[in-house]
């Protein structure tokens, strides 16, 4: 994540559609050619803002900020040839999983490490996912082994995370696998809701000790051939203060030296086959279908270019087709635990209606869309699709109550949300 308060403002600004690139640009432009005082203020200035936008874009700047100051250091290295690294299971925005052995304790485990040359900013952020995650001990919560930094082969290191490798498959792989029709009757519906429910118990857990996932999706939901599920990919968790009930800060995200795809149709092409699943995977090709639907959950490119033209990417929000509508309209001061409960009626939504709850041909619609649209009952989502296995009506209410534009109509807890 950019350190510079101005860049990082505008970039926002630009992400949340506050902005058009061309109003950021001549915006800059303009305060490059008389710098008085700082872009941010130029931009307001400019009344390019409402007040509302402008003060939540300061609150991220400023939360982004204090978590900077307190960023853990990073750990010491790890026992040379302890892990012997194997064979790529999958990779994302800010790194890759690859298969590993443990030589001290003879075992298989996966270990997570960062993409090339890395940041102080990537470090710490990889640092607080690492330990935030270590904290997590719960049977539906991926377990940590080990976190620290490793030979990288040209002289220098690099952090890495060590988890339970997980032979299995995601929940996305297996929704997308149900919509396609009765070929996939081992997944029956009431199979899927006891995946659903220990999903709710480890975020009741993780809820509990303080820390929010803000990143919860049918993806980061892993289904182990044994019967475990596994809530993994905990790099936008936040830990709320002692006794607040609101997080500070929504936005992650960290430069890269190449940017993702542009969104379109083609933003969610998944590429390789799936055998063995862990934190990270390897993905199926996907059907159009599949990419419409995809299209609005995989991260978003963005690009501005002044000065040393940056190239920025990330999971800047989470995933469109799940956030909560607080974190589509940006604002930070509200994001708690009761945003997560909205992503848990998301799956819950695609369980049942075999689609999420808002769909679009690219990002910007998906956000729209969670910003101001109206949730359609599962139950007619699931009839306008294909008429099979109707939604009983308790099971409508349950996933509209998680699904509550207001946070105090929600479930006020996961727990309560499993329980119902």
């Amino acid at each position: 994540m950019p350190r510079d308060p101005d860049l990082l403002y505008a970039l926002l600004a630009l992400q949340l559609g506050h902005l058009t690139r061309e109003q950021l640009l001549d915006a800059a432009a303009a305060w490059l050619n008389a710098p008085t005082g700082s872009l941010a203020s130029h931009i307001e200035s400019r009344g390019l803002l409402t007040p509302a936008a402008a003060a939540a874009l300061r609150s991220a700047v400023e939360a982004r900020g204090r978590e900077s100051a307190s960023a853990p250091a990073l750990p010491p290295p790890s026992s040379p040839g302890r892990y012997r690294l194997l064979n790529e299971l999958g990779r994302g925005g800010l790194g890759r999983v690859v298969e590993a052995w443990d030589e001290s304790l003879r075992r298989g485990v996966a270990i997570k490490v960062l993409h090339g040359r890395t940041s102080p900013d990537l470090e710490e952020r990889f640092a607080r996912e690492a330990r935030l995650a270590a904290r997590l001990e719960h049977p539906s919560i991926v377990p940590i082994h080990d976190f620290g930094t490793l030979e990288d082969g040209e002289g220098g290191r690099t952090v890495f995370l060590c988890m339970k490798r997980i032979r299995g498959r995601d929940l996305e792989k297996v929704l997308w696998e149900v919509a396609r029709g009765p070929a996939s009757g081992a997944w029956t519906r009431a199979r899927l809701l006891r995946v659903f429910q220990d999903a709710c118990l480890g975020m009741a857990f993780a809820h509990d000790r303080g820390v929010i996932h803000r990143d919860l999706k049918p993806s980061n939901v892993m289904l182990g051939d044994y019967g475990e599920t596994l809530i993994v990919d905990w790099g936008l968790a936040k830990e709320l203060a002692p006794g607040a009930i609101r997080d500070s800060a929504v936005i992650e995200g960290e430069p890269v030296e190449s940017a993702l795809p542009p969104p379109g149709p083609e933003a969610g092409r998944r590429t390789g086959d799936s055998t063995t699943v862990t934190g990270g995977k390897r993905e199926t090709p996907a059907e159009p279908h599949a990419r419409t639907l995809r299209a609005a959950s995989d991260r978003e490119d963005v690009r501005h270019s002044w000065g040393a033209n940056l190239t920025f990417a990330g999971d800047i929000l989470g995933t469109p087709a799940y956030m909560s509508p607080e974190q589509a309209e940006g604002r930070v001061d509200e994001v708690d635990a009761r945003s997560d409960i909205w992503a848990l009626g998301a799956i819950l939504y695609e369980i049942l209606a075999t689609r999420p709850p808002f769909v679009g041909n690219d990002v910007q619609e998906v956000i729209a869309a969670v910003r101001g649209g109206t949730v359609v009952p599962p139950s007619e989502a699931r009839a306008a699709l294909d008429g099979r296995d109707p939604v009983p009506p308790e099971l409508d209410a349950i996933c509209l109550r998680a699904l509550a534009r207001s946070r105090d109509a929600r479930y006020q807890s996961a727990r309560a949300l499993h329980d119902d």
